[in-house]
This record gives structure tokens, C-alpha cells and sequence, in this order.
């Protein structure tokens, strides 16, 4: 439905202004984290996965779901993901190799995503969960020790990841059923 002037309908607003709150969370996690209290950085990291909650639950409510807002979506995600690893580096919470597993995650998810629908695997569609469980645990409980295995955590369930895209992809290819965009 659109209004005199041409506007769209504003049920595809609302989940995407959600996404946008966790925009600003970014600077606000990076700021407070690296200033402030951990308990209040957690907090603003708690808003954070709220909006990620939320915007795809609306999207669905709503019947507002659309190819850029899972787009937008998962870029806000990694943003964040990114901004707290960069966060946590700076405190030498993790050695900057972190970023592989989750870069190549994230490129993974853009090559792949595009090829065969529906947009998530069914285990890659994880992976962005596992690394906000990680970001909870590092902040909960703040050792080297808890770091370490989550580390070694993440690399597993990395891979796991892309065998599970890949045989997923492998198995649209080998049935056809991959669409041409």
C-alpha cells in the first residue's frame, strides 16, 4: 500500500530501524568497553543481540521479510562482530588472528548466500550465533583461560561451517536446483 506521496508501506521500516539501532551500538560497545565498566559495555552488547533478535522476528511478523533485510542484517552483524573483536584486541583479549575464522565466515556467507536459496544453510546460519555466545562468555567470564577455549571453539565450529556450506551448495548443484541470478 502506498500513500499519496508515493511511500512505501512502513511495516518494511520497522525491522530495518531495528537493524539501524545496532548501528549504534557499535561506538557505544567500543567506547564503553574500552572506557567504562565491562558490565555496562555488556549491556549495550545485550541491546545489541535484542535488535538482532528482534528485527528478524518483525520482519517475519510483519510479512516484511526481504533479501536486502537479511542483507543488512547479517553486514550489521559482522560490523558489530567486528567492532568488539577490535575492542577485545586492543585489551589483548585475543590475538588478531581471530579474524580469519570470522572473515572467512562472513565472505563464505556473501559468496554462497546469493547462489542458492534459501539464504542460510542450516548449519552455517550458526556461525554468527556461536561468535555473539563467544563475545557472552568472554565478557562473563573474563579469563585466558575461558578465551583459549573459546578460540579453539570457534575454529571448530569454522569448520564445520564451511563443510556444512559447502555439501550444501554441493547438493543444490548436484540436484539442479541452484539458481541462476
Amino acid at each position: 500500500m502506498k500513500d499519496n506521496c508515493g511511500v512505501s508501506n512502513i511495516k518494511y521500516v520497522i525491522p530495518t530501524s531495528i537493524t539501524a539501532l545496532r548501528l549504534l551500538a557499535i561506538p557505544a560497545f567500543y567506547y564503553t568497553f574500552l572506557h567504562c565498566s565491562c558490565a555496562i559495555a555488556f549491556s549495550v552488547f545485550l541491546f545489541a543481540a535484542l535488535t538482532d533478535i528482534t528485527d528478524g522476528l518483525m520482519a517475519r511478523k510483519l510479512t516484511a521479510s526481504t533479501r536486502f533485510g537479511a542483507y543488512a542484517d547479517a553486514i550489521t552483524d559482522f560490523l558489530f562482530i567486528i567492532a568488539v573483536f577490535v575492542a577485545f584486541l586492543q585489551r589483548h583479549w585475543y590475538c588478531i588472528f581471530i579474524f580469519i575464522p570470522i572473515g572467512l565466515s562472513f565472505i563464505n556467507f556473501l559468496v554462497s548466500s546469493g547462489v542458492r536459496k534459501p539464504l542460510y544453510d542450516p548449519l552455517g546460519k550458526y556461525m554468527g550465533l556461536a561468535i555473539m555466545i563467544m563475545i557472552a562468555i568472554t565478557m562473563l567470564i573474563p579469563y585466558p583461560i575461558v578465551r583459549k577455549i573459546c578460540t579453539y571453539g570457534l575454529a571448530v565450529i569454522f569448520v564445520v561451517n564451511i563443510i556444512s556450506r559447502m555439501r550444501y551448495l554441493g547438493s543444490g548443484l548436484a540436484s539442479g536446483s541452484i539458481e541462476q541470478e
